[in-house]
């Protein structure tokens, strides 16, 4: 193995809001990781593509809950505004192995929530002052739920070197067809990704048993399409 991704599951989330769970703190749970993330790292020397999604209007970072940095609030979500905080986050992150970092549920960052819409540059600020605390670090920037804005955006932000091609994986789904989007990708230069996928036909989790992967007409799809896309690096 070369990496370790993992997803949603290993930080705190706060209670469901806008239909989902908004990030409260990015840091690993005890009861996922008992000796913390560094521990597995350590042991393994397999750097981290890690996951993060939106951060909730109770996100302990924020000032306005007793944090230390200023965030712009709305009635679900919130959004950091200082580049001392992606320091601190990167910081953190390089303390456990992490080479990507996965930023996810950039639509949903965006196109609803009154800081961007409010503003015509809270958005842009925000990615590139992610971008800066990355690249000085020596970290890759994945995008994840991204719009095509996102996309060209970009451009600007060298550390952003992959974006996901296709939608959440799903067995019997056709979500390995990435070609339309790999070209809009590798036009600016940016690797694609296709989501993971079950590769044990005894497998059973989120999906349980609707599917199981040797009943899936489209078995061997996943694999290629996963060998020929390019992320993570």
């Amino acid at each position: 193995y070369r990496f370790l991704q993992i997803d949603s599951w290993w930080y705190y989330q706060d209670e469901k809001s806008w239909g989902t769970h908004g990030i409260k703190n990015w840091t690993a749970k005890p009861d996922i990781f008992p000796n913390g993330l560094d521990y597995v790292y350590n042991h393994t020397k397999w750097p981290y593509v890690a996951h993060n999604r939106f951060w909730s209007n109770n996100t302990d970072y924020a000032k306005q809950n007793g944090g230390h940095f200023k965030f712009c609030m709305d009635d679900k979500k919130s959004f950091p505004l200082e580049q001392r905080f992606w320091d601190f986050l990167f910081d953190y992150g390089k303390s456990w192995g992490l080479y990507v970092y996965e930023q996810d549920w950039l639509i949903g960052e965006d196109d609803m929530n009154h800081c961007t819409l409010s503003s015509a540059t809270n958005a842009r600020t925000w990615l590139l002052q992610m971008g800066k605390s990355a690249h000085e670090r020596g970290i890759y920037i994945q995008y994840c739920m991204e719009s095509s804005r996102f996309v060209l955006q970009s451009v600007e932000i060298p550390q952003v070197t992959q974006v996901r091609a296709s939608e959440d994986y799903k067995p019997g789904s056709d979500q390995w067809r990435i070609g339309i989007t790999s070209i809009f990708g590798d036009a600016l230069a940016l690797a694609p990704l296709k989501d993971n996928f079950w590769s044990n036909r005894s497998e059973i989790g989120r999906y349980g048993t609707q599917v199981p992967l040797h009943d899936d007409p489209n078995k061997t799809h996943p694999t290629v399409s996963t060998a020929t896309s390019t992320a993570y690096y």
